[in-house]
């Protein structure tokens, strides 16, 4: 059970979710439904809803989990070690955070804290996939309103607004990259973010090809089907022919601008582009204006791949201020 949940919110969310339903609010009650089965995967009620509103849940099966270890009797530094092997990171985090207010002074805990710090980061990039990605909300704000977050998670969730990617909202979080990284791990993994990761196409099977041949009974000729006389019958017989093999994909030469080489220093449009954006995840809208209206006199005529997502990003800009 996540720690900032209580036993009494399954119900809650259980209740809620009916009102909603019965509202016509279809979206928001599934979302509550699976919120609950975040907190008890195989809840008989969320799964019994969620099939009645026509999104069926597989529980999932169940899995052995670890005994929490007792970490009374041990320093700080092999308490961090043991939480970090059970994939407790937080907890792990916390303990040496404790250790350090207590003894500043202490290298060994400093040091363990820098190493754990940077393990923890490896695994939390690990997890989110490329940061690049732009993550969406999953479900409605109301939902998530009602959803008992910390105040890092609270702050991460306004951050995500489809514009700003996931190295963007760590980065601009008051409470640091390493739980704001966290953060975004724990949303993912509870379903209220998405990835960010484009939806995968599947190409449709290639369906053999079928010809028609006429096979003519007796001695008539099809010539005979012009004629007023009655004519025997043919009989249509299907004829399956195996698929042309598809061409091979002939590779296209790569544009001179992007022909590998030596990495090219980044365009000055480029450094603008990212102020804007941190400009405008620290709510600084009209700054944000600034530098893209500055971007985009300092782009080149020719580059209108560069031209037209600045000018998208300056029309959000326009709407959230209206």
């Amino acid at each position: 059970m996540d720690p900032h949940t209580e036993p009494s919110d399954v119900g809650v969310f259980l209740q809620r979710g009916l009102r909603f339903y019965g509202a016509g609010q279809v979206r928001e009650a599934i979302d509550c439904w699976k919120y609950v089965l975040t907190i008890e995967p195989n809840n008989a009620l969320a799964l019994e809803y969620l099939d009645a509103a026509g999104t069926p849940v597989e529980p999932p099966q169940p899995k052995a989990t670890p005994a929490p270890r007792n970490v009374s009797q041990m320093n700080a530094v092999t308490a961090a070690d043991a939480l970090l092997t059970e994939g407790r990171f937080d907890d792990a985090l916390a303990a040496l955070y404790a250790a350090h207010a207590e003894v500043p002074e202490d290298a060994e805990v400093s040091r363990a804290l820098q190493r754990v710090k940077q393990q923890v980061t490896r695994a939390y990039r690990a997890e989110l996939g490329d940061l690049s990605r732009t993550p969406q909300l999953k479900m409605a704000h109301a939902v998530i309103e009602s959803i008992p977050l910390s105040a890092v998670e609270r702050e991460v969730v306004s951050l995500v607004d489809g514009i700003a990617a996931f190295e963007d909202i760590a980065s601009s979080s008051t409470g640091g990259v390493v739980p704001a990284l966290g953060a975004l791990v724990r949303l993912l993994r509870r379903g209220i973010i998405s990835d960010g990761a484009p939806p995968q196409e599947v190409a449709p099977a290639a369906e053999p090809r079928r010809t028609l041949s006429v096979v003519e009974r007796g001695s008539e000729s099809l010539r005979s089907y012009s004629l007023p006389r009655a004519v025997p019958t043919p009989v249509l017989r299907i004829v399956p022919t195996p698929a042309e093999p598809e061409p091979e994909p002939v590779a296209e030469p790569e544009p001179p601008s992007r022909a590998r080489g030596p990495l090219s220093a980044p365009s000055p449009h480029a450094a603008l582009v990212a102020q804007a954006v941190q400009a405008y995840l620290r709510g600084q809208v009209e700054r944000a204006r600034e530098l893209v209206d500055e971007c985009l006199r300092v782009i080149p005529l020719d580059d209108a791949t560069s031209r037209r997502e600045v000018e998208r990003f300056a029309e959000r800009l326009v709407d959230r201020t209206r």
